[in-house]
């Protein structure tokens, strides 16, 4: 029970964080190159609803894992997932010309 607690309060600040590195990523690449305009929190938050829910994919296995590893798998990786991302495209940025 503390478990899903933990995943609904964090959820709203992962969420933001996923949004906020969206929009930084977008900036970075997608407008210079197409000439678009950047984009807002609700409109990254929205696309990123939309990709992770056509890019989401049903486990094959049974998890095994407890509702605490399961809570802090998703804590971590709403965290690190878009961390690295932002990190690689930073890379990425200082060989644009």
């Amino acid at each position: 029970m503390i478990e899903l607690l933990l995943i609904l309060l964090c959820a709203p600040f992962l969420i933001i964080w996923r949004a906020f590195v969206l929009t930084l990523l977008w900036s970075w690449f997608v407008v210079p190159t197409f000439g678009v305009d950047d984009l807002s929190m609700p409109v990254a938050f929205g696309i990123s609803l939309v990709v992770g829910m056509m890019a989401r994919q049903s486990p094959c296995t049974k998890d095994t894992r407890t509702p605490a590893e399961q809570a802090g798998a998703f804590i971590i990786g709403g965290i690190l997932l878009p961390a690295i991302a932002l990190l690689f495209g930073w890379i990425a940025t200082l060989f644009m010309g």
